[in-house]
């Protein structure tokens, strides 16, 4: 009886992941009875956390949980582990601390970059620095939440700019003859380094020379 309710537990489990980046696996029990076992697949869109970084997160809610703003002890304390962590982040990609910014998640963060992109972009335009109708590019596969970003900043705003995507071939890459047309006019891209459902890497490297060029 507990082989068989044991069988039917991961049986549902893997019935209610079933869709894209579920897959299953067959394992033979102590008995020697087959049993089924999800398979994550899908880490391009949440990754299982690793111990180590489990751990040190488990450490500063137990150790520093004070609030960074606060004065006394504990919130120096805070402070000091959030500044490494803005150091070692700022290191890993290259820039300086003072440009990394830590917000909740993907969707405030695409918010942040996006709306501090097209308040510039109002400012220009109201001192009369802009000709024309500029534009931002997207990807045509970016995640739901850029084009619904721009599009949303853009009204708020009430911003004369044209917000047009980046087509993509069978690959999933950036067309590059689009972009080498549309860039001259373009005041803002939006891309992902790797795409969050098919895996696919853009080739960032090509869009960087793209850009250096335009600029030259």
């Amino acid at each position: 009886m507990g082989l068989s309710l044991m069988e039917e537990e991961y049986t549902l489990d893997a019935g209610q992941h079933d869709g894209p980046g579920a897959g299953y696996s067959m394992e033979k029990s102590a008995h020697g009875e087959s049993q089924t076992r999800p398979v994550y697949l899908d880490c391009n869109a949440t990754t299982p956390l690793l111990e180590r970084v489990a751990n040190a997160a488990g450490m500063a809610l137990r150790e520093r949980y004070a609030n960074p703003s606060s004065l006394h002890y504990e919130g120096c304390r805070a402070v000091e582990m959030r500044e490494m962590a803005r150091g070692a982040a700022a290191a890993l990609v290259g820039c300086d601390p003072d440009e990394v910014v830590f917000t909740s998640g993907a969707t405030e963060s695409i918010h942040t970059a996006v709306f501090s992109s097209l308040w510039t972009l109002a400012e220009l335009h109201r001192a009369g620095k802009i000709i024309g109708r500029p534009q931002i590019l997207f990807g045509a596969t970016e995640h739901k939440a850029v084009p619904e970003a721009i599009r949303h900043w853009i009204e708020v705003l009430n911003l004369p700019v044209v917000s047009k995507s980046i087509p993509v071939d069978r690959q999933g890459q950036y067309c590059l003859d689009f972009l080498g047309q549309e860039l001259p006019q373009s005041s803002l891209i939006c891309t992902m380094a790797v795409n969050n459902e098919t895996g696919v890497i853009q080739d960032l490297d090509a869009v960087a020379r793209l850009l250096q060029k335009v600029q030259q």
